[in-house]
């Protein structure tokens, strides 16, 4: 049996995204760009970037990387990329 088509908004697409982000250990404002920029995508139809990732964030993280390390592990085609605080 298939499932009814349903229409979601895009701010409560993004509402779901950053409390999914929030829930896996996301900083609250790190899970709002997260959630802004997988919504976005969606929008765009950018499909493969947007909330169909929330399974492979849902992982649990190598405890060598994060967003506040310095480096990573090393493996190929990794980088880890400074940004200023906005």
């Amino acid at each position: 049996m298939s499932q009814p088509e349903m229409t979601v908004t895009f701010s409560r697409l993004k509402a779901f995204i950053q409390e999914a982000m929030t829930k896996f250990g996301l900083p609250e404002a790190d899970a709002l760009t997260v959630a802004t920029l997988m919504a976005e995508a969606d929008l765009q139809g950018s499909d493969g970037h947007g909330v169909t990732r929330l399974p492979v964030a849902a992982r649990p993280a190598d405890s060598t990387c994060g967003p506040t390390s310095a480096s990573c592990a090393n493996r190929p085609a990794t980088a880890l990329v400074p940004v200023a605080d906005r």
